[in-house]
C-alpha cells in the first residue's frame, strides 16, 4: 500500500512541480521539496510517538498524511535535482552523469536498509527513542535544505542573479532546439 500511495504522490508531485517552477524557479521549489520532506518526516515519527499511547484513528491519520507529503516532495525534487545537475555537464557527458547519480542511490538505499537501519530502529523501542529514524531523516532533509540555500546564495553572489540555473529560455531551449542540435 505504501508503495502504490508513493508512486500516485510521486506524480502528484511532478505535477506539482510543473506549476511551481516556472513562479519560483528551481531552487526555491527544490528548497520547498526538501521542507516538505522534512515535515513528511517528523509527521511519521510523531505518529509513531502516538500510536504507542493512543489506539484510534489519528495516528494512521498522521502517518499517512506524512507518507503523501514525502511522496509529493520527491515527486517535486527528482526532476529538478536531475535538470540542474544535467545543465552543468557537456552532451556527451549525460550517460557518464546519471550513471553515477543512479548509481549514488543505490549505493544509498542499500547502506541505508543494511547499516542504518539496524542501529537506528529497534521495534522494542518505545517513547521518542522509538522514531529515532525519522529524527535521523529530519535531519538529513534540514542539511541539504541548509546545502541548497548555500547553493542558492552562492550562485547569486556569482553571477548576480535570482540563482535560477533553469530560466524560462533553458527549458525553453531544453525543449524545442536540443533536439534540433542532433
Amino acid at each position: 500500500m505504501v508503495g502504490f500511495a508513493s508512486s500516485i504522490n510521486g506524480c502528484v508531485g511532478s505535477r506539482i512541480n510543473t506549476m511551481l517552477l516556472p513562479r519560483l524557479g528551481p531552487w526555491t521549489t527544490l528548497f520547498l521539496a526538501l521542507c516538505m520532506g522534512i515535515v513528511g518526516t517528523a509527521l511519521e515519527g510523531v505518529a509513531v510517538v502516538i500510536a504507542e499511547n493512543e489506539m484510534s484513528l489519528l495516528p494512521s491519520l498522521i502517518f499517512w498524511t506524512g507518507k503523501v507529503l514525502l511522496g509529493i516532495s520527491l515527486g517535486i525534487r527528482t526532476p529538478l535535482i536531475d535538470t540542474l545537475a544535467s545543465v552543468r555537464v557537456e552532451k556527451d557527458q549525460q550517460g557518464r552523469l546519471f550513471s553515477i547519480m543512479q548509481l549514488m542511490d543505490l549505493v544509498g538505499h542499500t547502506l541505508g536498509m543494511s547499516v542504518l537501519f539496524r542501529k537506528l530502529y529497534n521495534s522494542s523501542w518505545t517513547g521518542w527513542m522509538a522514531p529515532l529514524s525519522s529524527f535521523v531523516g529530519i535531519g538529513f532533509y534540514a542539511f541539504c535544505s541548509c546545502w541548497v540555500l548555500f547553493l542558492r546564495h552562492q550562485q547569486r553572489h556569482v553571477s548576480g542573479t535570482a540563482g535560477n540555473f533553469v530560466g524560462k529560455e533553458t527549458s525553453e531551449k531544453s525543449c524545442s532546439e536540443v533536439g534540433a542540435e542532433d
